[in-house]
């Protein structure tokens, strides 16, 4: 095969280059999941209650909750390794709610989530990690499964908090004489 450039002004344009480049990059895009993206972000936007008719308006046509909605949609469309949701479900209604708790459940990446919808983390977590008293608890469980497990290891920490000071108290009336000068440790 012989190349037969062609002629743009003083430049010679080579296509088969020009094909080849292209061909990559639309390798590329297509590997990255660029042919998806529009079914993905009508997707996402459709989870979380906007409509259709939504997606030509402008953001400054939307109340807050609805703004806080967008910028939960950019956050999972850019897909992050971590996600960092503080309150999420605070703006969202029920049925975006559920569809929330179905995406978190197929994210591949690790979630840090805050909330006080304590249905809402049953649903989307596996693990909790309690942070108290400057020491880190990990319960590889859901939130419910957690505060069970917790109040068992608090009653367990007390009963052996309770036995500690039991043996003590045993030994704390003749420290206490001793110090009161009542009795002498050598010769009792």
């Amino acid at each position: 095969m012989f190349f037969i450039p062609f002629f743009y002004g003083h430049f010679a344009i080579n296509f088969k280059d020009i094909i080849s480049n292209f061909n990559v990059l639309e390798e590329r895009f297509r590997i990255n999941g660029g042919h998806d993206m529009s079914s993905l972000i009508s997707s996402v936007l459709l989870g979380l209650g906007f409509s259709e008719a939504d997606y030509e308006r402008q953001t400054s046509e939307f109340s807050g909750g609805w703004r806080m909605r967008i910028e939960l949609a950019k956050i999972l469309l850019k897909n992050p390794d971590l996600l960092l949701l503080d309150e999420p479900t605070n703006h969202l209604d029920i049925e975006s709610i559920i569809w929330l708790e179905k995406w978190l459940k197929n994210y591949n990446g690790a979630v840090l989530l805050v909330s006080h919808d304590k249905l809402f983390l049953d649903a989307s977590t596996n693990r909790t990690i309690e942070i108290a008293f400057s020491k880190i608890n990990d319960y590889k469980v859901s939130y419910t499964k957690y505060l069970t497990l917790r109040k068992d290891r608090i009653e367990k920490q007390i009963q052996a908090k309770i036995a500690s000071h039991k043996l003590e108290g045993e030994r704390w009336p003749s420290i206490h004489s001793m110090f009161l000068g009542k009795t002498s440790p050598i010769g009792n």
